[in-house]
């Protein structure tokens, strides 16, 4: 059985489509709200001090529990 995420069956892709544009914005929000509070820590606006001040902090939102920042970028999470 197939069944059509899109224009075909427009109930299930549209729900499956705004669960899934909520959490890209929770994310982008979590996102925002770690670099706030690094600037804020950080005492300025420069990138290289506020992404260092960013590698240094945990993470603690909602999504993420003493979550960090490894050196390439990526978020690293506890998944249990």
């Amino acid at each position: 059985m197939i069944i059509r995420l899109g224009r075909g069956n427009p109930g299930i892709g549209s729900r499956v489509f705004r669960r899934r544009a909520a959490w890209i914005i929770f994310e982008k929000f979590a996102a925002e709200h770690h670099y706030l509070k690094a600037i804020e820590a950080a005492g300025s606006d420069d990138a290289d001090k506020v992404a260092a001040q960013m590698r240094k902090m945990k993470i603690n939102d909602f999504m993420t529990r003493d979550g960090w920042i490894r050196e390439d970028g990526r978020v690293m999470r506890e998944m249990y």
